[in-house]
C-alpha cells in the first residue's frame, strides 16, 4: 500500500480537470470495515460540489431546507443528507466498526460541457 495516498480532493481535482478534457472519469473507493470509504465519499463530493457548482445552485427546495442562513440546500447538501439515511439500511456491527454497510453504493455524477454539474443517480447494490 501507497504511504501516502492521495487526498479526495486532490482526486477530486484529477478527475474534474480530465472530464474537462473530454475523458470520462470513474473513482472506485474501497477498503476494509472502518478504513473512511464514507469520509472519503463525503470529501470528494464536497470537493467536487465546490469546484463544479450546479445549473440550479442553489436548488429551490425552500429555505427551511437550508442552511442556518435560510439558503436553499445545493446538490452537496442533499446528497450528503442521503448518506446517513443509506446508512440506516442493511448495516451490522464489526470489530472495527459498529456500524458497517452490507451494500455498495453507486453513484452517478452528470455534467454539462462547461463543467457545471447537472444531475445526480444514486445506486444501492448487494
Amino acid at each position: 500500500a501507497d504511504a501516502n495516498p492521495p487526498h479526495a480532493f486532490e482526486v477530486g481535482a484529477a478527475i474534474y480537470r480530465r472530464m474537462l478534457e473530454g475523458a470520462d472519469q470513474c473513482v472506485v473507493i474501497t477498503g476494509e470495515s472502518g478504513a473512511g470509504k464514507t469520509e472519503t465519499f463525503k470529501k470528494l463530493i464536497q470537493y467536487l460540489s465546490w469546484r463544479a457548482p450546479s445549473l440550479d445552485a442553489p436548488l429551490t427546495a425552500g429555505a427551511a431546507d437550508g442552511d442556518a442562513a435560510g439558503s436553499p440546500p445545493t446538490f452537496e447538501r442533499l446528497l450528503l443528507q442521503t448518506v446517513p439515511v443509506l446508512e440506516s439500511f442493511g448495516n451490522a456491527g464489526t470489530a472495527l466498526n459498529h456500524n458497517s454497510s452490507r451494500y455498495g453504493k453507486f453513484v452517478s455524477l452528470y455534467y454539462t460541457r462547461t463543467g457545471l454539474l447537472a444531475g445526480v443517480v444514486l445506486k444501492n447494490y448487494l
